[in-house]
């Protein structure tokens, strides 16, 4: 049996389960409440695909949500 552990909590995943973990850290917000976060989520992917091509993969979905906004992006 697969366990999962977090901080203080760890739970056992019953067969056939799956880890989709999410992580939200916030940090301290200096000016009307806008400040910095991280989300970080973990997939197991089924493919053989490596990590470098599976981030480029996510910043281009990223890109096109941010312009489809008008906010211009950073390169």
């Amino acid at each position: 049996m697969k366990i999962l552990r977090h901080n203080e909590f760890s739970i056992g995943l019953p067969e056939g389960w799956q880890d989709m973990t999410e992580v939200f850290l916030q940090g301290p917000a200096p000016e009307e409440n806008i400040g910095p976060s991280i989300i970080v989520l973990k997939e197991e992917l089924e493919t053989e695909q490596n990590v470098e091509d599976f981030a480029y993969e996510q910043l281009e979905g990223l890109m096109e949500a941010i312009e489809a906004k008008g906010i211009e992006a950073f390169g």
